[in-house]
Formats: C-alpha cells, structure tokens, sequence
C-alpha cells in the first residue's frame, strides 16, 4: 500500500524507529502479524527505550496466543522503559 511504501522511504533515509513502528501498526492492521512483529523488532533494535513498540509487541503476541513470549516482551519493556507502567500492568 501507498503507507508501507512511505514507511519504506523513511526508513531507506534513516528514520530511526518511529518508521519501523508506523509500518508495524499498519501491517497489524492489515493482518501481517509476523511481518509486524519484525517491524517493531527493528524498531526496538534501533531504540530499545521506545515503549509504544515493546507495547504494540507484547499485546499483538498476546493475541496470537504467544503468551510466553507476551510476557518477556512486556518484562523487556520494564528494563528499557522502567517508568513506563504500561510494561508493569501487562
């Protein structure tokens, strides 16, 4: 779609992570869910203390029924974001 071919540009020009998430939300949306969920992996590879990814990770895995892996993505999320709450309620 013309939003992925967006992303792809900002990410071909060194966008950092905010376009890998963006591209994440939309192939959540899109129902991609393994190529969102190796969107945000780049995205947190980039910048480990962005929490609206490790966020997006962890509830997108919890409703696939990853629930081992929900868990440790939201137990990453306190490491890297630990005054985000959001890692600690999930």
């Amino acid at each position: 779609t013309d939003a992925l071919a967006f992303y792809d540009a900002a990410i071909e020009s060194g966008g950092g992570a905010e376009p890998f998430f963006n591209k994440g939300l939309s192939l959540t949306a899109m129902g991609r869910t393994e190529d969102a969920l190796a969107a945000y992996a780049q995205a947190t590879a980039i910048n480990p203390a962005h929490a609206n990814t490790w966020l997006n990770t962890g509830l997108l895995l919890a409703q696939i029924g990853r629930i081992r892996e929900s868990r440790e993505t939201f137990e990453a999320m306190t490491r890297h974001c630990p005054k985000d709450a959001r890692g600690f309620y999930n």
